[in-house]
């Protein structure tokens, strides 16, 4: 197979939803109850690239078309036109970076970037303030819970503190709360284990909670003061994380208790930091839980509320040079800034009003600003229907 256009050359590319659950139907039939990371050992895929392929590492968008090809071949699929789509040009000179690569390239020459989280620091706006506000935090060993609405930029602030987690003197793991794997005490405590770099890929040692308590105390007795970097867990969506990890303790008390208490003391000692993100405060997501250790955990967690951007950063936003040298003119910039207002520089909105006028103006087309303003409002509202009461 190969894709519409007759050529795999220099693109990335992402299963389609049909693509992905066949994938997902033959690992139930075949590998029931099997944890993925055992699965990519049996079929001889290395564990990061499945979780691409899959679309459960969020940090990146794109594989190569080989990868997905080789994937089915190992499952005795076949793979037709329906299960993968081209998603956008790869420069010839990528052709041959390794795939935890491609997706840097590919954002990179990418002017706007929704509606995805922001992956790619070099395409990282504004924020100083919270970023100062994280970075003492990591410092501090302190807890917190970035805190938003939908859209606001919680998990590319989220990545940006992940891609940074090293010069900030942390060593990181990363978890999102949609992930299957992760939804459940064993691949919570071991996929952390693995991403810390306390087990190997693969390994059975850390499948509880005790276990994850045991190995950073182990941890940090054996290391010493100038080798330390502070584990920190960067957990996006905890409400969802949270939901499905009390339906899976749910049958059984004793198991929910151990886990909860272990996690609490992780952070009581500061052995492990957790920042995480989140649409309603923690302590509304947990009133409903009657395990002590829930109320008390979530109390260690101070909470950084994510708004829209202040005029500056709007500003410094649409008057950046984009791939390739483009600029706004003045004019198109003041048009993009009284628009954007509307919705009290929502980033996302703002992303999507250049989106449409960067659009218009690098094909040549000299209509209205205005038209190009319309088709993106219809584009926000669809979006961010929350943002229809602003206009």
């Amino acid at each position: 197979m190969s894709n519409q256009d007759g050529t795999t050359k220099g693109y990335g590319f992402r299963l389609t939803e049909r693509g992905r659950t066949r994938v997902m139907d033959m690992f139930a039939t075949t590998y029931t109850h099997i944890p993925l990371n055992q699965i990519a050992t049996s079929i001889s895929v290395k564990r990061n690239t499945l979780r691409r392929i899959l679309q459960l590492d969020l940090s990146s968008s794109t594989v190569s078309y080989s990868s997905i090809a080789d994937l089915f071949d190992k499952l005795n699929l076949e793979l037709t036109p329906e299960d993968v789509s081209k998603v956008q040009p790869i420069s010839p000179e990528t052709e041959d970076v390794g795939l935890d690569e491609i997706s840097s390239f590919a954002e990179a020459g990418i002017p706007f970037i929704w509606p995805n989280p922001i992956r790619q620091s070099c395409n990282f706006h504004g924020r100083r303030w919270e970023i100062q506000r994280l970075k003492m935090a990591h410092d501090n060993r302190n807890h917190q819970q970035i805190l938003g609405e939908r859209k606001i930029g919680k998990s590319s602030l989220l990545e940006f503190c992940r891609q940074h987690a090293e010069e900030w003197h942390c060593k990181s793991a990363y978890l999102h709360g949609l992930d299957p794997m992760v939804q459940a005490e064993e691949g919570f405590c071991r996929q952390i284990a693995e991403d810390l770099g306390l087990v190997e890929h693969g390994s059975e040692e850390c499948q509880s909670m005790s276990a994850l308590v045991r190995l950073l105390d182990e941890w940090s007795r054996s290391t010493t003061e100038e080798e330390l970097l502070f584990p920190v867990l960067y957990l996006d969506d905890f409400p969802v994380f949270y939901k499905q990890i009390n339906k899976s303790l749910s049958e059984d008390r004793e198991k929910a208790d151990s886990f909860w208490n272990g996690l609490r003391s992780l952070l009581d000692k500061q052995s492990l930091t957790v920042i995480t993100t989140t649409r309603t405060p923690l302590s509304e997501v947990v009133k409903d839980y009657d395990i002590n250790a829930v109320s008390e955990l979530i109390g260690t967690f101070s909470h950084l509320t994510l708004l829209g951007f202040n005029e500056e950063e709007a500003k410094n936003f649409v008057s950046e040079m984009r791939p390739g040298g483009f600029v706004f003119t003045p004019e198109d910039q003041d048009s993009l800034l009284d628009r954007s207002r509307e919705y009290d520089h929502h980033p996302m909105a703002l992303q999507i009003l250049s989106s449409f006028v960067y659009d218009a103006r690098v094909d040549g087309r000299e209509s209205s600003i205005e038209e190009a303003l319309t088709k993106a409002n219809a584009e926000i509202m669809q979006r961010l229907p929350d943002k229809e009461g602003h206009r």
